[in-house]
């Protein structure tokens, strides 16, 4: 019995089938009352009629101390339960259980035991025995562990440390044996490993770029030489210094082709500079031929203006006169004639408008300022509408189109544009003008369409070119206005181009780059 006893960190009892104590080792008066039915080692004991070792559990014999109850059920020759022999161990004290914490892994590695439902058994922190591990969701390889898992992974421990975990089922119990080796240390030969690899690589690299380094140094000196040679030569120098080496094969080879490409050079560079003074004169000649044609455009406007205008202004009285004085007295063919005559002169005089305005816009020089398309075409719309009140024409103006450019001259642009459309739409019963834009490419593309007479596209070429008329005397005009918006267009180095059908209407497209170099023509001062 002395052997049993040794087992046990408590007293040895033996208690009858009924749960009820019958002696015990040592012996002790006070337990003569003691009963373990209620107990669940007892139940499970009677139950299975097999050795049960139980949950731990708070015993009231050990001062309260966490123990384990071993139970082996004895029988008599019938196979009737006739007792139970019960042991107990208590987790505090020196025992097989408590010397498991004690096994360590290394420096900080350490065992642990702990129920299936993780109520620890066996930990090197007494205090933590009966205590729950850890909630379940808490570590999801515990929780496998719980549900069978034995195996190891890599997990972070209830003491916040990543760990090396491995977890292994007993076979007699349910419990769980738990191993927790701080990665750490785990790893530690790893890691070592690893940084004297990176070092060593690190080191090893360093010799290498050094050798390049010096390998390339003394290839490429003869190479820096011929650098320093071209970095110090004159450009504009009659003679240039060729190059001398005496290193290898290669850099002998280089040497020599450079040497070949100088005396090239200085072969060509009287030629390169003949033929710059050659541009340079052509250039000045350029200049002085433009400077003229300026001067004789600014003398045609003049003369256009002055000399033609003064006696046009006479026709125009000595017709008024005969009109106001001889009217009534000449015969109907005369007045035919006289009509005709007056309509011809007044032809003349706003064809020499439009040829000033075009000579103007040619020569006006430019400020740049951000002009608001959509309310110029609103003015020019409403101007069309004063002049001719009875006309019924629907308008369509996009809002707030906007483009950089000189302010007078966008606005004639757009006058003649909108009334090209109102011209050629006079015809039409249902008239529609529309202003807008689209982009193309993110390009901004504005466009003015009609739904008037129209044009035959084989014409296209003639459509902005001066005094070309795509039109019969049905509409007036003189093929001016649509040169001159050509030309502002070009002033502000844009495009405009149009597509038509004959009787179904035109439309006209032009572009208004935002940031533009336009050409500035200064106008030369008047003649005279």
């Amino acid at each position: 019995m002395l052997p049993l006893q040794t087992m046990f960190t408590s007293k040895l009892l033996l208690f009858d089938g009924n749960g009820i104590l019958i002696a015990g080792k040592p012996h002790d008066p006070g337990l003569s009352s003691l009963k373990i039915a209620f107990r669940d080692y007892y139940q499970k004991t009677v139950a299975t009629r097999k050795p049960v070792i139980s949950a731990p559990f708070q015993s009231r014999l050990a001062d309260h101390q966490p123990v384990l109850a071993l139970t082996v059920p004895l029988f008599d020759s019938k196979g009737k339960l006739i007792g139970i022999l019960l042991g107990s161990l208590n987790l505090m004290g020196a025992n097989f259980l408590s010397d498991l914490p004690k096994m360590k892994i290394g420096k900080t590695g350490y065992f642990y035991l702990i129920t299936a439902d993780g109520i620890i058994i066996s930990h090197p922190d007494r205090s933590r025995i009966l205590g729950s591990a850890v909630p379940i969701g808490r570590n999801s390889l515990f929780d496998k562990a719980r549900k069978g898992f034995d195996g190891s992974g890599i997990t972070v421990n209830s003491y916040g440390t990543s760990s090396l975990t491995s977890f292994r089922h007993l076979h007699s119990t349910d419990w769980i044996v738990g191993l927790n080796f701080p990665t750490a240390e785990a790893y530690a030969a790893v890691y070592n490993t690893k940084l004297y690899m990176v070092l060593g690589v690190a080191v090893g690299t360093l010799v290498v770029l050094v050798f390049v380094w010096l390998l390339m140094k003394r290839l490429t000196l003869p190479i820096l030489a011929i650098t320093q040679q071209v970095e110090s030569m004159d450009p504009v120098a009659a003679l240039v210094p060729l190059v001398a080496t005496d290193s290898s094969y290669e850099i002998d080879t280089l040497t020599a082709a450079f040497n070949r490409l100088v005396e090239s050079v200085l072969l060509h560079q009287k030629d390169l500079k003949l033929a710059n003074e050659r541009l340079d004169q052509r250039v000045i000649e350029r200049t002085a031929d433009l400077e003229l044609a300026i001067r004789e455009q600014e003398s045609f406007s003049y003369a256009v203006s002055h000399d033609l205008r003064a006696p046009l202004r006479h026709i125009n009285s000595y017709l008024a006169i005969l009109a106001e004085d001889f009217g009534d007295v000449l015969p109907p063919e005369a007045n035919h004639f006289f009509d005709r005559t007056r309509t011809a002169s007044q032809h003349m005089g706003k064809l020499i408008d439009d040829i000033l305005e075009l000579s103007r816009v040619s020569r006006a020089n430019l400020a740049k300022e951000t002009v608001d398309l959509s309310e110029v075409a609103t003015h020019a719309c409403d101007w069309l509408f004063e002049t001719e009140p009875h006309r019924i024409v629907e308008v369509v103006i996009s809002d707030d189109l906007r483009a950089q450019g000189d302010k007078s001259l966008l606005v004639q642009m757009m006058v003649n544009l909108l009334g090209n459309a109102w011209k050629y739409t006079s015809k039409n019963t249902s008239a529609r003008i529309e202003f807008g834009n689209e982009f193309v490419a993110d390009q901004e593309i504005f466009y003015i369409r009609d739904n008037g007479a129209g044009f035959d596209m084989a014409y296209s070429d003639k459509l902005f070119k001066e005094f070309h008329r795509l039109h019969g005397s049905e509409y007036e005009g003189n093929g001016i206005g649509l040169a001159t918006v050509k030309r502002i267009i070009d002033r502000h180095s844009g495009r405009i181009w149009a597509e038509s059908k004959l009787d179904e209407g035109t439309t006209f497209y032009f572009t208004l780059p935002r940031d533009v170099e336009w050409i500035e023509v200064k106008a030369a001062a008047n003649p005279g």
